[in-house]
């Protein structure tokens, strides 16, 4: 923590929202990032959804010490609740997203905050990457120029060219306000696709930065981080529940939703599958054939899809015992 007060701010252009769960041991870190945008005039959201460890008094230091701080204090709702009133609050033109054990490379959100302004977008998706123990594991940059809102929604459940991440993003604010944000919802994963689905189905224009400054730290033990086996029955929910709204409030897109939806319940059934689990594989199976049945997934080949997805689609489908066969090869070598 750096000892500096902030004593005068000009009218905010950026507001960062960050929902916090017992995330002590790495909030300085990612606030620290945070106070180092010096080009743009930033305000930061913090939402404490309920932490019980020594979260909330590290958080009201930082708010003594930065005038630009606003805390939310709130019992335990979920990451996707706490975003939503995280946002409720916001009075900027643009918002953007950064989880409390991340954070961000300095001086960064300049360059994406312009090209916004310059372009008129209502998004713009920036460059990332993922690290571990100071490590680059991965980076990653968009591979688009423009997009409109029905491409990108299309592409966020074919093609995967738009992360799902909101935290890659900046947004105009306006946006939320225009768009229904679904209340009630509790998702423990996948909570950024939601909220996107939501807001890309009614946007003009997405514009992508090459930019990286964006650090996805893959923390063991933390809010964002848990194990494979609780993943996969959280993104099974979580994914029924965006595969129904979809269904039910933007049936233009259903069938992209549901060949999204079966690739990741196949994905699940081979993560229990290898890990032994064969009852959890086996009950993700009837899932699976069902929703392809019902939505005729199968004959469905989206124009820019990855083949890889294609195949395991129709090999599951088809011959499962051919994937499984692979499967335990894989598994003993």
């Amino acid at each position: 923590m750096e000892e500096k007060k902030i004593t005068s701010i000009r009218k905010d252009e950026l507001t960062v929202v960050i929902p916090v769960y017992n995330a002590e041991k790495y909030i300085c870190r990612c606030l620290d990032s945070l106070e180092k945008q010096y080009n743009i005039i930033l305000k930061i959201i913090i939402v404490n959804d309920g932490s019980t460890d020594s979260t909330l008094e590290i958080l009201q230091k930082y708010k003594e010490l930065y005038n630009n701080i606003v805390i939310i204090d709130q019992k335990n709702q979920g990451t996707y609740m706490a975003r939503l009133n995280g946002i409720r609050s916001v009075s900027t033109e643009f918002v953007t997203f950064c989880d409390a054990d991340d954070y961000i490379d300095e001086d960064f959100y300049q360059y994406p905050l312009k090209m916004q302004r310059l372009s008129g977008a209502d998004i713009v998706e920036f460059g990332c990457r993922r690290v571990k123990a100071g490590k680059i594991i991965r980076e990653k940059i968009p591979k688009y120029d423009r997009l409109t809102g029905k491409q990108a929604l299309i592409s966020l459940f074919e093609t995967r060219d738009i992360e799902s991440y909101n935290c890659n993003k900046i947004y105009r604010t306006n946006l939320f306000e225009k768009n229904k944000l679904v209340d009630g919802i509790r998702m423990i994963v996948e909570e950024d696709r939601f909220l996107n689905v939501l807001i890309f189905a009614n946007i003009n224009l997405i514009v992508g930065c090459r930019k990286i400054g964006y650090n996805y730290e893959l923390v063991e033990g933390s809010s964002t981080s848990v194990s494979r086996k609780y993943n996969g029955l959280r993104e099974i929910q979580a994914q029924k529940i965006i595969f129904e709204y979809v269904s039910e409030n933007l049936s233009l897109y259903k069938r992209s939703a549901a060949y999204d939806y079966c690739a990741r319940l196949a994905l699940c059934y081979i993560k229990f599958y290898i890990t032994g689990d064969i009852n959890m594989s086996n009950k993700v199976m009837k899932v699976f054939r069902k929703q392809c049945k019902n939505n005729k997934v199968i004959l469905y080949f989206p124009r820019h899809a990855s083949i890889k997805r294609i195949c395991m689609l129709n090999v599951l489908y088809y011959t499962p015992g051919l994937l499984n066969f692979i499967l335990k090869w894989v598994k003993k070598r």
